[in-house]
């Protein structure tokens, strides 16, 4: 679709098209595609759920220098275009920051959220050296005076052989059995494909996306008022779980939800938890 300030915003939509409708937020280094796994469950399920990629990254138009407020905008207008409201979202991973900005500033368009593996402010060097991933923490630490240095990492991995992208994400998770167990049984395309779809446009976007939630969030989370859930696996290596206890004690009412032997992807063993708590 088209935005008012002439960008184009990408989305796909998974499940039943006369189902009910979910948005979804895809995770950091990704892009619509990361949910794509639960296409047939969604179906099953009467479920219809959106997933816009975000500025730069897949289908949708960068935006320098965006924020987290900014995306609200955009969402806002998405839900405008579909002429839907009062819409439970979801969202994986990094994807939790842009949910909770919307969440606060159009609570009249949600009815509830519901975030996986969450991260929390990055202003916490103790909290940024816990992330798993060692791109994260590199995207995270980075300055900005060596943007140049991280593009061409992000452009290599871009690049890199599903073999070899499979190989590494199956030795990142090596110490959770629960994500390894899921990697190993995911095909090179699932493990990669939204990977290669978030570089689809170059590193730019992604670097805009991890940048924006480094900065100050611009909003308290303690006016939240949307009803909120947090799932969180008992063996998520990639997200340190302290990161969804720290919402979990500023949002009003938020509920949090561990997980036994489950890791980052819980979602694709544990989905039907998630969409209970988000449809219930």
């Amino acid at each position: 679709m088209r935005l008012e300030d002439g960008r184009s915003l990408g989305y796909a939509e998974y499940g039943d098209a006369s189902g009910k409708p979910l948005l979804y937020f895809h995770g950091g280094i990704s892009c619509r595609l990361d949910i794509a796994f639960a296409e047939k469950q969604f179906s099953t399920r009467g479920l219809r759920v959106i997933a816009p990629d975000r500025p730069g990254i897949g289908l949708s138009d960068r935006q320098p220098n965006r924020t987290l407020l900014h995306w609200t905008k955009d969402v806002e207008q998405l839900l405008s275009n579909l002429n839907l409201s009062q819409v439970p979202v979801f969202g994986w991973s990094l994807g939790s920051a842009y949910v909770f900005p919307c969440t606060y500033a159009m609570p009249h368009l949600f009815s509830r959220s519901v975030t996986v593996g969450s991260c929390a402010v990055f202003d916490s060097p103790q909290y940024v050296a816990q992330l798993g991933l060692a791109i994260d923490r590199f995207i995270i630490r980075c300055p900005s005076s060596l943007r140049w240095l991280l593009k061409t990492v992000l452009y290599i991995s871009g690049k890199a052989p599903p073999d070899f992208l499979k190989r590494e994400a199956e030795n990142e998770v090596a110490e959770s059995p629960g994500d390894l167990e899921v990697m190993r049984s995911l095909s090179k395309a699932q493990v990669t494909d939204f990977l290669y779809g978030s570089l689809k446009q170059g590193p730019d976007g992604v670097i805009d996306d991890y940048w924006a939630v480094r900065e100050p969030w611009g909003y308290a989370v303690e006016e939240i008022k949307v009803p909120t859930v947090l799932f969180h696996g008992e063996e998520d290596r990639l997200a340190p779980v302290c990161g969804s206890q720290w919402l979990q004690a500023r949002i009003p009412g938020c509920e949090l939800k561990m997980v036994p032997r489950a890791g980052h992807f819980l979602m694709h063993r544990y989905l039907d938890q998630v969409l209970d708590a988000l449809v219930c």
